[in-house]
């Protein structure tokens, strides 16, 4: 895995607030011993297991971290426009998770794979920051793919070779692209605060798939030119 505003994807996001992110995806700051409503380290530096790098060998980029969002009081003054948003981006988030698993399997260029776990880290920790938003909201989690999505998954199963890659990396140019400004609009329109401060802290995470997506692209093009 809707809204004109994030329609192909990510709608990605989805993608988010993440992407490759607010209460989505910000950056955690560890808050000092004994300051009310955050947790105290008493036991050493500690690994923030919402902080996603990139290992070795992988997509450039930058590190992902999911911060807290336990803290939603904002979300009680949620519109239909941004209960829309939440479960259009659920289901985006949805719909690249399962597109780019059919990448891992079919894909045998290095570059697309890299990509692809990418989009399925960055959205599976997206969708477990946006879910709990969403419930607080009173919007239910999309059961199934969109018809758009569930055909896009259906062309690409018939795919193989460089015509998958080639498939995929557009698709996922057109859904980021699409997302990117879905995000925008709501980072501004947002009438919740919490979710405004999640969609444009995650934001520049969704730009940054769409960008991955796009060098990928033009250097697929530019093999097949050279050829």
């Amino acid at each position: 895995m809707a809204s004109a505003r994030i329609s192909k994807a990510g709608f990605c996001l989805a993608a988010f607030m993440l992407l490759c992110g607010g209460p989505l995806l910000a950056q955690e700051t560890p808050g000092a011993p004994g300051t009310p409503g955050t947790p105290s380290n008493n036991q050493g530096t500690q690994t923030n297991p919402g902080t996603m790098p990139n290992p070795a060998g992988t997509m450039p980029g930058r590190s992902t971290t999911m911060p807290d969002n336990s803290n939603m009081s904002g979300m009680g003054n949620t519109s239909m426009e941004d209960k829309h948003f939440m479960k259009s981006a659920m289901e985006g988030d949805m719909a690249e998770i399962q597109l780019s698993e059919l990448a891992l399997q079919k894909s045998s260029n290095d570059q697309v794979k890299q990509f692809a776990q990418r989009m399925i880290d960055d959205h599976t920790k997206l969708d477990a920051q946006i879910k709990p938003m969403a419930t607080q909201a009173g919007v239910e989690a999309p059961a199934e793919l969109s018809a758009k999505h569930k055909a896009a998954v259906a062309k690409l199963q018939t795919l193989s070779g460089d015509q998958f890659d080639r498939e995929y990396i557009k698709d996922m140019v057109n859904d980021h692209r699409e997302v990117d400004q879905a995000f925008q609009s709501e980072g501004t329109a947002a009438k919740s605060p919490d979710l405004k401060s999640a969609v444009t802290q995650a934001e520049p995470i969704v730009a940054e798939h769409l960008r991955m997506a796009q060098d990928i692209e033009k250097s697929m093009k530019g093999k097949t030119s050279s050829m």
